[in-house]
């Protein structure tokens, strides 16, 4: 059978060059269509339909519509049009590339072009088992066997793709061969086409291991089946789809529900199936890597004080020590995990009198050791290489500038908040809404990191600031230093008089970070 006339699903045809067409009126009358009320109340579109037939070439045809090629004051177009405006003997419009066609020519009143009357260049109806025109080139079929009829067996028919396949019957097989012209191809199983059914109606209710009668052709492709009916030549009947009661439709739809339902538990259950081992076996891995840890490391000798020199520092938060030598290093490395071959340490663990706390890089200290449950070492007990506390003569770069102040006058305000991170918070006046901000650097504080806790009642000054109404000098009540405010992790350390253990090893993944 001819394959390159199935068309239906081939949207990427490029037509071949058009011969030139000959419109039949050389200057067009055109009709008026005017819109006219129906009875329903709605409005026709408005359009024009030209007089004269137009002659075109079918370049490209779907299941519901197509394009035409026709040539238009010397210039080749293409115009679309629908398989209602078709003239066809067939129950069912489907054309071949390259069929010769007349139609007229419909301008909408929204300025699109379409064509109207499509019919065969004499004026007939389009067949699909006919060929029309010199350009209908597709169509190859040749009647075998005088047109007589045979039977059959369909294997199968696809209603979505509209084509299938029939074997012959045993007796129709002999017959063939009987036929048969000495040389000429053996006829095996026999394609056909939705359109080469006699059918009442489409879609045709046929199916596999359905007893049919049909007649036989020959095309490029092979041989195949045409007029094509069930047995004792009665037509194949139309496909019904049976209509479900309302209570059938609930039951199929709560089937598809449970059915979706039980699907998603099944892969639930498989992700935690493949999921929970792994989890646990990173925990049992992480476990066993703290037990060998504290196991293979020595004990740590509180009184045991250590070398080495300050490698970065961070005002109010942290900074690292480096050991003077790889040796020492190595000593090191078996009290514990020494990252980079790097202590870190914190601010409060400085001994030093200044405040805030600090230490200038480049300087040689001398501190003690203390380790986190995972083996990492940190510092504390920090003091200056002759075991005195910790002078710095480095003055800490305000990140404020130089502030005018707006007066001698003391405002009281309480704490709205504060971030001891980022180091800024707000002061709420007190007998008033207005809101001040503040930043670290304004605070009057005898802490090594210097900070206010919320909710603590302060006095302090105005301050003309970029970033809006700002407060400076901010100190107690009774105009003395801040102390003793810790942030919360700090509270939870002096509660227990220990040092916390996850807190330098969190600082230092920071630190790390930010190198």
């Amino acid at each position: 059978m001819d394959v390159a006339s199935d068309t239906s699903n081939d949207s990427t045809i490029v037509p071949e060059p058009l011969k030139k067409e000959t419109v039949e009126s050389e200057h067009v009358e055109v009709g008026e269509n005017i819109g006219e009320e129906t009875e329903s109340g709605t409005a026709k579109v408005q359009s024009t339909v030209s007089t004269a037939w137009s002659n075109g070439v079918v370049a490209l045809w779907k299941r519901s519509h197509g394009f035409i090629r026709y040539e238009f004051e010397s210039e080749s177009k293409r115009i679309f049009f629908h398989k209602s405006n078709v003239l066809t003997e067939d129950k069912k419009v489907h054309l071949r590339r390259g069929v010769e066609v007349r139609f007229h020519l419909e301008k909408l009143d929204d300025g699109k072009t379409n064509a109207i009357d499509v019919q065969a260049r004499d004026g007939g109806p389009l067949n699909f088992h006919m060929k029309h025109g010199d350009e209908d080139t597709l169509y190859d079929r040749v009647m075998m066997f005088n047109e007589e009829v045979f039977c059959g067996e369909v294997k199968f028919f696809s209603r979505l793709r509209g084509y299938g396949r029939i074997s012959l019957s045993k007796e129709g097989n002999d017959r063939v061969k009987e036929l048969l012209e000495e040389g000429e191809e053996k006829v095996d199983d026999l394609y056909f086409k939705e359109i080469d059914m006699d059918v009442e109606n489409f879609p045709a209710k046929i199916g596999r291991n359905d007893k049919v009668q049909f007649k036989i052709f020959k095309s490029s492709r092979g041989y195949g089946a045409v007029h094509v009916c069930l047995e004792g030549g009665a037509l194949i009947p139309e496909f019904v789809r049976p209509e479900k009661s309302e209570k059938e439709q609930d039951e199929k739809k709560q089937e598809r529900m449970k059915s979706r339902d039980k699907k998603r538990r099944n892969k639930k259950r498989n992700q935690d199936k493949t999921e929970k081992p792994e989890k646990e076996n990173k925990r049992r891995e992480r476990s066993s890597k703290q037990k060998k840890a504290k196991k293979k490391f020595l004990e740590i000798d509180s009184t045991k004080r250590f070398e080495g020199l300050v490698c970065a520092f961070s005002l109010h938060r942290f900074g690292f020590i480096k050991m003077l030598t790889p040796e020492e290093s190595s000593e090191m490395a078996k009290y514990g995990i020494l990252k980079s071959g790097k202590l870190c340490f914190r601010v409060q663990d400085i001994d030093t009198e200044q405040r805030p706390a600090m230490v200038s890089t480049q300087t040689k200290v001398k501190f003690s050791i203390n380790r986190v449950d995972s083996g990492v070492l940190y510092a504390v007990d920090i003091r200056g290489e002759d075991e005195k506390p910790i002078v710095c003569t480095r003055v800490p770069d305000k990140k404020t500038g130089p502030r005018k102040l707006l007066g001698d006058e003391w405002i009281e305000g309480t704490v709205k908040f504060f971030n001891w991170r980022r180091g800024h918070g707000r002061i709420t006046s007190e007998g008033s809404d207005a809101e001040f901000y503040f930043h670290r650097n304004d605070l009057m504080s005898n802490d090594k990191v210097a900070g206010v806790e919320a909710g603590t009642k302060v006095v302090c000054q105005k301050v003309d600031d970029p970033k809006g109404p700002a407060v400076t000098n901010i100190c107690n009540p009774d105009k003395t230093k801040l102390e003793n405010h810790l942030p919360r992790y700090m509270k939870s350390e002096s509660k227990k008089e220990e040092t916390p253990k996850e807190a330098p090893e969190a600082e230092a993944q920071e630190a790390e970070t930010q190198e």
